[in-house]
């Protein structure tokens, strides 16, 4: 059996529950708390350190992941300020 290396994308603050829901739904990811160091003010020393979700999977399924997440959010925004694309 084959093992497969296991990577991170950090799940941005303010994806909506029902997107990670898809996510986890249509791609083989898991999501996952990861701490990191947060550095609230450019200068201070302190070193907080905090947990975040992050889905976890293989590298093409995470870019794939976050492709998915782009358009769904822009998807989202659009519907809701009836912004059509000028592309």
């Amino acid at each position: 059996m084959k093992m497969t290396e296991k990577y991170d994308l950090i799940i941005p603050p303010g994806v909506p529950q029902s997107t990670i829901v898809d996510v986890v739904k249509k791609f083989d990811v898991d999501v996952a708390e990861r701490k990191v160091q947060v550095n609230y003010a450019i200068g201070t020393e302190d070193k907080v350190m905090r947990n975040i979700l992050v889905f976890r999977g293989d590298h093409e399924t995470l870019k794939e992941v976050e492709s998915f997440i782009e358009r769904e959010l822009t998807d989202k925004i659009e519907k809701s300020f009836h912004f059509e694309r000028s592309l």
